[in-house]
């Protein structure tokens, strides 16, 4: 199932990095197999592998272990960039949703 569009998203585009971020940002407690992101996030495979070794090598995610013969990742909530993206995500999202809540209560007052 692929995901709606998100706040973070609209914002800042629909590249398949941004899905992929965008994919662990919103479900960081667990770890998840590239099929599950794959299917989340409507990345192709082929673009998803290059994407996945990206943010291994900038150690935003990680793997966490092996299930079988997939490979789970998570984010890396242990490196302190990582720590500023989600709370540069989750503080942006919800200023936006503040200001398009603000701005549909001025609409609706006039």
């Amino acid at each position: 199932m692929v995901q709606n569009k998100t706040l973070f998203i609209d914002y800042f585009g629909d590249s398949p990095t941004t899905r992929v971020l965008d994919f662990f940002i919103g479900n960081d407690l667990y770890d998840y197999s590239k099929t599950d992101i794959f299917r989340e996030s409507g990345v192709a495979r082929t673009t998803l592998q290059d994407i996945i070794k990206k943010l291994l090598k900038k150690r935003i995610i990680i793997k966490t272990r092996a299930v079988g013969r997939a490979d789970m990742y998570k984010l890396n909530r242990g490196n302190p960039v990582v720590e500023e993206i989600v709370k540069f995500a989750v503080n942006f999202i919800t200023n936006v949703a503040m200001a398009e809540t603000k701005e549909t209560e001025l609409i609706a007052t006039t």
